[in-house]
């Protein structure tokens, strides 16, 4: 049992410190015609990944469903069970987009060995928009309408879909306070 708790911690710091290894070694995607399978990060976005880590600020162009609303939502993830004390705000264009991109992380989060859960923070609070870990950390997916990122501390800001928001202009009112 000794040994076994000793390799768990030694696997939980690799995941601290890495999210890309996190992403790979642990997380699971819903995969439209597969259902059910391993994150396996392509070069994009492994790339996207760096960059975020790196630069204050990033915007992806790329085509729709090629993977990075699922690469945010895990990545959200990480920095919640890794990272304490982070307010992470998702933006979509609708409430029930909202939803699913925050049910990738809920998705991702059911899914980690039970021994990791274990060894990360408890989810404090679930509900359809919100779920916050009792580290401190909290994400938040909402819709864009009525700037709901305005007067806050935030860690991170993702706005899923930037083309497609009611009012990105609006949205970017919002947003760009908290990003300085």
């Amino acid at each position: 049992a000794a040994l076994n708790d000793l390799l768990e911690e030694v696997e939980a710091r690799k995941c601290a410190r890495s999210p890309e290894y996190f992403l790979k070694k642990h997380c699971a995607i819903r995969h439209p015609a597969r259902g059910r399978i391993p994150f396996d990060l392509r070069d994009a976005q492994k790339e996207t990944l760096k960059a975020v880590q790196t630069h204050d600020r990033v915007i992806v162009l790329k085509a729709r469903q090629v993977g990075f609303s699922t690469l945010f939502a895990n990545y959200v993830l990480w920095l919640c069970l890794f990272q304490p004390d982070q307010l992470i705000i998702m933006l979509s264009r609708t409430e029930r987009e909202a939803q699913d991109l925050l049910s990738k992380s809920k998705y991702a989060y059911e899914l980690l060995p039970e021994w990791l859960k274990n060894r990360c923070p408890k989810v404090k609070s679930d509900t359809m928009l919100k779920i916050a870990f009792d580290n401190g950390s909290t994400v938040e997916s909402l819709p864009s309408r009525d700037s709901p990122a305005r007067g806050r501390s935030v860690s991170l800001v993702i706005v899923d879909e930037w083309t497609f928001l009611e009012n990105p202009e609006d949205a970017w009112a919002s947003i760009e306070p908290v990003t300085d």
